[in-house]
Order: structure tokens, then sequence, then C-alpha cells
């Protein structure tokens, strides 16, 4: 997908909905400064909140992640601009969807740490019905996207199904992932062999002794990628593990150096699931384990490049919004790196 971008005329139009409430003219030789001033201002204090940085940003990221997924034909930022309505009590949502395959909604994008493991999500029963009251209108569904940051899971789901008791409503954790519809977008839970490796070898040509100290002054001959034993040379597939060992769930270590006479001749840098012994041995038909989600890693993949340190440095990367993913045909297994997907459907409960 491709991000086509606004109309440049964009401050103009900025400019005209400031002078509806501030009286500013294309006449008047101040009416220039005092927008600019204004937007600054603004800006500046937007800058300062971390919370509504990271507001904007999460909702980029679902932006994202739904065009990486490969299901939506458009995503379209719904509250950008304003709105004329003769029912003020109603609420914008974030965006509308519009899939490959005809369906149509809006989405509501929210961000939510849990303090604890089983924290619910809460939501204001009057901002969900104003919520609804606008995609009624268009007579659309409108779906709430939460981006649960302590397990870096994206679900999705219909308002409706969100239970609410008086003026609250809430959401656990465990209720959001039985009536997750995040497949609809494309969204599929992967698994392969293990490990993989990225195998660095250094160059025979050059000294690459291991001195006394334990030390080793190399250059780099050569890099290779292996899935278990097996060399992975198909080039799709050493994208798909290269991407698999930088944003998915495996912990990652460096593995044992090969030294030859003392000389460093490779060592590798090793990804595998935190248990795999006794796993194996309950099951040895089993020869492969989970990864992650795909949503999970491109919001991985996001995060390590919005906000690396934990601050946000930008809402969203500097990259075209297709290439944050990795596309995987529907049918491909691997030659090599054998790939199993996991589609997750919502509870009928």
């Amino acid at each position: 997908m491709k991000f086509l971008r606004p109309n440049p005329g964009q401050s103009i139009d900025l400019f005209r909905m400031l002078a509806q409430q501030e009286g500013y003219t294309f006449s008047d030789p101040e009416s220039t400064e005092k927008f600019i001033n204004q937007i600054r201002e603004e800006f500046a204090k937007a800058k300062s909140s971390p919370i509504v940085l990271h507001g904007f940003r999460i909702q980029a990221m679902f932006e994202y992640v739904a065009t990486s997924l490969g299901k939506c034909a458009i995503v379209k930022a719904e509250d950008a601009g304003g709105l004329h309505t003769s029912d003020p009590n109603i609420k914008i949502p974030d965006l509308r969807l519009l899939l490959t395959d005809g369906q149509e909604f809006f989405v509501e994008v929210k961000n939510f740490y849990q303090s604890s493991p089983f924290e619910v999500y809460k939501i204001k029963k009057d901002y969900k019905e104003k919520l609804q009251r606008y995609a009624a209108l268009f007579k659309k569904d409108v779906k709430l996207a939460v981006y649960w940051t302590r397990w870096n899971q994206w679900t999705l789901i219909s308002f409706d199904t969100i239970k609410c008791n008086g003026k609250k409503c809430s959401l656990s954790f465990e209720e959001a992932m039985k009536h997750n519809e995040m497949a609809m977008l494309g969204d599929f839970i992967l698994a392969t062999l293990y490990p993989l490796k990225f195998r660095v070898f250094t160059d025979p040509a050059h000294p690459r002794t291991v001195k006394e100290n334990g030390e080793a002054i190399f250059r780099i001959g050569r890099l290779e990628l292996y899935c278990g034993e097996n060399r992975i040379d198909v080039p799709r597939e050493q994208s798909i593990a290269l991407f698999l060992m930088l944003y998915g769930e495996w912990g990652s270590s460096g593995g044992e150096a090969h030294i030859e006479n003392k000389e460093l001749i490779y060592f590798d840098f090793v990804s595998q699931p935190a248990q795999t012994n006794d796993k194996r041995t309950m099951n040895d038909e089993q020869i492969f384990e989970t990864i992650g989600n795909m949503s999970g890693m491109v919001s991985r993949r996001f995060n390590t490049m919005t906000a690396n340190k934990g601050e946000v440095e930008r809402l969203s990367p500097q990259t075209d919004i297709s290439d944050l993913g990795i596309q995987i045909p529907t049918d491909y297994q691997g030659e090599v790196l054998h790939l199993w997907r996991f589609i997750l459907q919502q509870s009928a409960e």
C-alpha cells in the first residue's frame, strides 16, 4: 500500500478553521503572525505531553500494522478535519478501514499499559455511545483497537461486546483476546523450527588470532543464516528469518565462538524459545515453536523506529508504510525455514 499525502493546502484550511474562532483575515498583516504563534504554542504544549505524543504515535502504529497485514484496501484518518452535524452528541472515531473483501468499519485506537497483569481497560459509557451514534449514521460498525503495551499485543473488538456497569465500561485482556478480530486484517501467529542462527565468518586473509586474554581482532568474511543446522540460501527465506530474529518473541544470545588452532573461524547470534527441552519431551511430534503474531512483530519494529529508548522521538517511522512488515504469501511454507500459521478466530460466546 502507498500513502497518499493530504492536500498541500491543509495549512490554509487550518487557517480557515482558526479564523472562525479568532477572526483572522488575509488582509490583516497581524493575522498571519498571530496564526503562526498560536500554532507554535499549541505544538509546544502537545510536544511536552507524553500522553498526547504516545496517543498519536499509537494511532500511527495501528495504521502501519493494519496496512502491513495485507487485507486492508484503504486506511483513512476519519477524525482529520472538521465536521458539520445536526447531532452534536457524537464523537468521530480515529480511523475508517475498508477491507479487500468489501467490509468497512470505523476504529477507535487506544493505548493501555496494565500496571498489574489483571488490570482491566476502562472507558466511559457515554464516550462509547457517542462513537456508536456516529457509526450508526453511516450504517457501519465501530470497533475498538487496544494496544496492550505490557504484552505487545493488539486486540480489535466491536464496541457491542464491551460490558458496561452504570456509567463505566470495562474490558479485560482475557475478554479482548476471546473476541479478538485482528485476523480479519490478516493477522496470524507464526511458528517455525529452532534455533535460528546468524553466523558471522571471519576473513581468513586477515589476522583473526585469539590472544591469551581472549581478545580477537578480525574482519568479516561472509554472513550466513541457519534454521536449525541447515543453511538458508533462498533470499526470501533469509529476509523472513532475519525479520523473525529481530522482532519475534524468542530470546537472542551470542552463541559459542568456533575456534580452530587459536583462530576465530566464526561466531553465532542465536534466537530460540526460552524453554524447549520439556516441550520436546512431552510432544516429540512438535518440531516447531511459535515466535509471535505478525501484528506484534510489526509493532516491535515500529517501536524501535519511533521510541527506541521509551521516549517518543517521532510519531511514525521515516520509511514507506508498506515496508514495515514482511510479506509472506498465504501458501508459503518454506524450503529450509519451514513456517506454520495459526489464525485466531473470535469466540462465539
